[in-house]
């Protein structure tokens, strides 16, 4: 996968400070280069150089050829069957010989006999034998040994690495000579913190490689022959990027990890002051600015990315994108930003993108609509009252055979969420320039050959686009209006957002919506036309219809 590394600039390609920046466009999702260079000038731009997602913190252990067995023996090796070694017996007699331990443990010394050194330490080798010896020549000899070579073993290495199998190699190679024979970890799946050493399937050892990489911390285990390494599989991990001397994928410890315990691992460069955190929290994007005293106190998370700046934005907000761009996104942006620049920086396939249909969700907008929604069904409400006190004694009879059902509707219209949705298209096909705000949602519509029909038909459903035919065709291709329909009533959605009722209505085209309108079966004609205006205004800003029976 590739990332954006952030890096500020001026027109000439300088550094700058957000201070002086009009604009910060962070881009903390997997988005290739921009398409197109955003306008300069007096304006400054967050330009984006790429660079490959980080390996695993501890990934160049395993570079390079598998080492080799042989070499000096290390003093506290405990001999073992098949091990070769050398004894010379000088003085009173003279011996000299190689010889074997056998699978009793014991070498042979001609004259002297079988002498027991299974589990005995090379350093201790040589009092052991001279003990033997004397034993037999007492006076005038003088005793020399040593391990000519040890005895290769089969250790097999499982779990997550890129070569499992049976390797051969020498008792006192390290765990990370194993691994490295097995190819190394495999860095997407396997585990730099969980490795075990089993002999006869109980565990005799436990290795962290943080603690080799950081401390020059690892188990020593003499190996036999049929021991298992195995690699578990890899925990939670966290991205560094950014200016940090490690800039690597690193795993989550048991119990969690909080910031300050990454910047010890990732070691932000001098004039570092701030971390921006991006990940995902309760299956919404989450992106934060945290000053790097913050950011100390920070839980952190599962795929979480961070990014170390000297930087620090100001009043910094948060956009997103949707729909058919290249993979999810989420941009930081500072006041001022307007939908051109954005729109420079977010890929797409022009081949499956309708680039000309761009419209937002902003949650002003949102909020607008909802209280523009509950001051209408407030007025409704209002309207209910007072058409049953007034007139005669008719009205006053039909209004309250109607008033269950005129509640029940304002009770279901006020569950109705408004999406906030912003038209940007204009007429001529251009994108208007508009000022972003914190929380926009930027959709560009997947483009289709299908037109949408839903609201009071028989089977809502999407049909192919066929040119010439109007609205009222395609409710009867889905199947004819409801008993509950105000026939001929209709509301379009165009890809854009756009939306058109009543004469306004034009022709259609691929991708629009056909919304059918349910009828107001009032006698009460007052009530009849504020309701009706009310359901328009919701399929409107909500794309919800609310039928009143």
């Amino acid at each position: 996968m590739v990332v954006q590394r952030l890096r500020l600039l001026d027109a000439g390609g300088r550094r700058v400070t957000a201070g002086l920046a009009s604009l910060l466009l962070v881009l903390l999702s997997a988005l290739p280069a921009p398409a197109q260079t955003p306008s300069t000038g007096s304006e400054r731009v967050l330009r984006a150089a790429e660079f490959t997602e980080p390996l695993p913190f501890g990934a160049n252990l395993f570079e390079g050829q598998p080492p080799a067995t042989t070499g000096a023996i290390d003093p506290n090796y405990l001999l073992s069957v098949g091990d070769d070694v050398a004894v010379y017996i000088i003085g009173a007699v003279s011996i000299q010989t190689v010889t074997a331990v056998d699978t009793q443990g014991n070498i042979f010394i001609p004259e002297v006999g079988p002498v027991p050194v299974l589990g005995v330490s090379a350093g201790s080798l040589n009092s052991t034998v001279e003990n033997s010896v004397r034993e037999v020549f007492r006076d005038n000899v003088e005793v020399y040994t040593t391990v000519l070579g040890t005895q290769q073993i089969a250790v097999f290495v499982t779990g997550f690495v890129a070569r499992p199998g049976r390797f051969e190699g020498g008792s006192l190679d390290s765990i990370i000579d194993y691994l490295v024979r097995a190819g190394g970890i495999d860095p997407d799946r396997g585990s730099y913190r969980d490795i075990v050493v089993e002999r006869g399937g109980t565990p005799i050892a436990r290795a962290d490689l943080y603690d080799f990489l950081l401390d020059g911390d690892l188990p020593t285990v003499q190996f036999r022959a049929g021991d298992t390494i195995i690699v578990g599989p890899q925990r939670p991990t966290i991205s560094v990027s950014g200016d940090a001397r490690n800039t690597f994928r690193f795993e989550i410890p048991d119990g969690g990890m909080i910031g300050s315990q990454l910047v010890e691992l990732a070691r932000p460069l001098p004039g570092v002051t701030d971390a921006y955190v991006s990940g995902i929290r309760g299956a919404r994007p989450y992106v934060v600015y945290f000053s790097l005293d913050e950011f100390a106190s920070q839980s952190l998370h599962d795929q979480d990315e961070v990014v170390f700046q000297a930087d620090q934005p100001v009043n910094a907000f948060t956009l997103y994108t949707d729909g058919a761009v290249m993979g999810p996104s989420v941009l930081v942006a500072t006041p001022g930003v307007r939908l051109h620049t954005v729109l420079d920086y977010i890929a797409v396939d022009p081949a499956v993108a309708e680039v000309g249909s761009v419209y937002l969700f902003r949650r002003s907008v949102a909020r607008q609509q909802a209280q523009s929604l509950n001051e209408a069904l407030d007025r409704l409400q209002r309207s209910l009252l007072s058409a049953a006190s007034a007139g005669g004694e008719a009205q006053a009879e039909a209004v309250a055979q109607e008033a269950d059902l005129v509640q029940q509707f304002i009770e279901r219209a006020r569950t109705v969420e408004p999406d906030g949705r912003v038209v940007v298209a204009r007429q001529d096909g251009s994108i208007a320039d508009i000022r972003m705000e914190d929380g926009d949602i930027i959709v560009i519509p997947e483009a289709t050959d299908l037109i949408l029909v839903s609201g009071e038909v028989a089977v809502p459903q999407a049909l192919l686009f066929e040119p010439g035919m109007d609205a009222e065709d395609y409710v009867y291709a889905a199947g004819g209006y409801t008993d509950r329909a105000d026939e001929g009533s209709f509301v379009i959605r165009r890809l854009n957002g756009q939306t058109f009722t009543g004469g306004g209505i034009p022709e259609l085209q691929p991708g629009d919506e056909v919304i059918v309108l349910p009828e107001v079966p009032l006698a009460y004609l007052a009530l009849a036309s504020d309701i009706a205006q009310i359901i328009g205004q919701m399929a409107v800003t909500a794309a919800a219809i609310v039928a009143v029976f």
